[in-house]
């Protein structure tokens, strides 16, 4: 009898370790690599303070993929969101503020920020689904430093970039540079209210991956976000360009049209 309750302990102990690990390691469980609180409904907040800084960055509590591919887009947009904290608290040496620069902030009662809001998109047949995060960085500068940071994912959750809208050896990146380069003249002369032509930093504007990375697919048009100093002065300010997917239609995959 000794020897049969034993048994039946090992056996559940086992069968306990075995559903336990499948839950921590099931792709659809509902967990986060960054230990927020959902604060409203399908929004989690994250906030960390210390002495001389904050934190705080918002994100998706789920996605409108479901499954596997739900927890993937999560874990993607989180991972990046918890090294751009690490990086900022790096940079601002969190642990170890003294001296003067200590002296600065108690006096003028101030600290260093670090902020990130997201906002969704979603493609064309929601085949594609989009995420937009307005980053907000303040180190003690002129100025704080604001910049992009996007994600596309297809419906299995993977991260897609700007070239796998495309078919391969097409000149989706001239196309778009072309395009660019003339709305956002038009968009900073209508600013200034003058020829914006020789105000344009044309180089943040050319023909690469790097100019265009941050994108989003919004019903069906892409759409650029141009940063400070990207393509004008810094008082300039951001830049949104927008293009419908039926000017790609020639060169976009099959999938995407």
């Amino acid at each position: 009898m000794k020897n049969i309750l034993i048994f039946i302990a090992l056996v559940g102990i086992g069968v306990g370790i075995w559903y336990g690990g499948r839950l921590l390691t099931d792709p659809t469980s509902d967990t986060h690599i960054l230990s927020g609180s959902e604060v409203i409904a399908g929004e989690m907040q994250y906030t960390e303070e210390g002495q001389y800084y904050t934190v705080a960055a918002s994100y998706p509590a789920r996605t409108s993929l479901s499954g596997p591919a739900d927890k993937r887009a999560r874990d993607t947009m989180e991972v990046y969101v918890q090294n751009d904290i690490a990086e900022f608290k790096k940079n601002i040496n969190a642990d170890q503020i003294s001296g003067p620069e200590k002296e600065m902030l108690d006096s003028m009662g101030r600290k260093y920020a670090y902020d990130a809001k997201y906002k969704q998109y979603a493609g064309a047949d929601d085949g594609l689904i989009s995420y937009e995060y307005d980053m907000y960085i303040d180190t003690g500068g002129a100025h704080p430093n604001g910049f992009f940071k996007t994600f596309t994912f297809d419906a299995e959750g993977n991260d897609v970039k700007l070239s796998n809208l495309f078919q391969p050896e097409s000149d989706y990146l001239q196309r778009i540079s072309t395009i660019a380069l003339t709305d956002v003249k038009q968009q900073l002369s209508e600013r200034l209210g003058k020829d914006a032509s020789a105000s344009i930093f044309a180089e943040g504007l050319a023909p690469t991956e790097e100019n265009f990375s941050n994108f989003v697919v919004d019903s069906n048009t892409l759409v650029f976000l141009i940063e400070p100093y990207q393509a004008a002065a810094y008082a300039a300010g951001t830049f949104e360009v927008r293009i419908p997917l039926t000017q790609f239609a020639d060169i976009l995959r099959p999938e995407w049209k």
